[in-house]
């Protein structure tokens, strides 16, 4: 099976058991299986029943499936590389950097990312203008998850 479409498989698993976790997670707290507590600023759920133990199992495996999702993309995509010019031989670094620099004139992507900490987001990008748009995105649900903790409390 080409890496490609081991990765696919595996892109739409995740997809799957994401939404699997979240209806399991939405009928076990509408049934009284599945409580949400805070814990030293994490979020945990537990509970007893049916859906609780689905709605745990697949978080755990859409974290997996992530991780093993994302490493399949990075081998797909040295494997292939859309930024290798025509005509020259690849195979050294050198050669595939130079293919980047004549096909994309910044040389890179642009990426970024917040990873929130209990409350606090820690926020990275690949230049200003992407980290700005990540600070914006980690404020907006800083602000969702108060309203929803406050909503929860009354």
């Amino acid at each position: 099976m080409r890496p490609s479409a081991v990765a696919r498989a595996t892109g739409i698993a995740l997809i799957l058991s994401v939404f699997i976790a979240l209806f399991s997670t939405a009928e076990g707290l509408a049934g009284g299986q599945l409580r949400v507590a805070i814990f030293l600023f994490f979020p945990v759920i537990y509970g007893t029943g049916l859906f609780a133990f689905a709605a745990v199992l697949f978080i755990f495996l859409s974290f997996v499936l992530f991780f093993v999702f994302s490493s399949m993309r990075m081998v797909v995509n040295s494997v292939h590389s859309p930024y290798e010019p025509d005509g020259v031989e690849t195979g050294t670094h050198h050669d595939t950097v130079q293919g980047m620099h004549e096909r994309h004139p910044e040389g890179r992507r642009k990426f970024g990312g917040a990873l929130f900490i209990g409350p606090v987001p820690i926020i990275f990008g690949s230049n200003g203008k992407v980290t700005e748009y990540m600070l914006i995105m980690a404020v907006i649900m800083a602000v969702l998850m108060a309203a929803s903790l406050l909503f929860q409390l009354l």
